[in-house]
């Protein structure tokens, strides 16, 4: 009498191809997570880098001609409702500085730079804009 082999899988067979797919799933998870995580931060940078520019539109100014002197601020963003910061972390604070670096060549011209910090601890970020003005 012969015994022939059922068609099929085998116990062995279908317990490896469950454990590699879950481990494929596994790792389209953590792919996607990273995903997220990185769009997230991209936004929250690109929100950053408005705020930043809108700061810098408002020190330049109009253009009026007026010599160039040396200054400092910062600004407290978290309470400062006359720019829009929502889906920064808290708190979000902004340093701009205004130098000279050609006083002696180009009194006329001015550097600003904004500095623009959101979030605290490890999860702080910021993003920096600067721009030669020559009001």
């Amino acid at each position: 009498m012969k015994h022939s082999p059922d068609a099929g899988f085998t116990l062995v067979e279908m317990l490896v191809t469950m454990v590699l797919g879950v481990l494929f799933v596994g790792t389209l998870y953590q792919l996607y997570i990273v995903t997220i995580q990185s769009t997230t931060e991209a936004n929250r940078d690109a929100k950053a880098s408005i705020v930043g520019y809108e700061l810098l539109r408002r020190e330049v100014g109009d253009g009026t001609p007026t010599p160039c002197t040396n200054r400092a601020a910062n600004r407290n963003l978290t309470t400062d409702h006359s720019l829009d910061t929502d889906g920064l972390p808290q708190p979000v604070s902004a340093t701009i500085v205004v130098d000279c670096p050609y006083s002696t060549t180009a009194p006329q011209i001015s550097r600003v730079s904004v500095l623009v910090r959101y979030g605290q601890g490890s999860s702080q970020s910021e993003v920096r804009h600067a721009i030669l003005s020559s009001h």
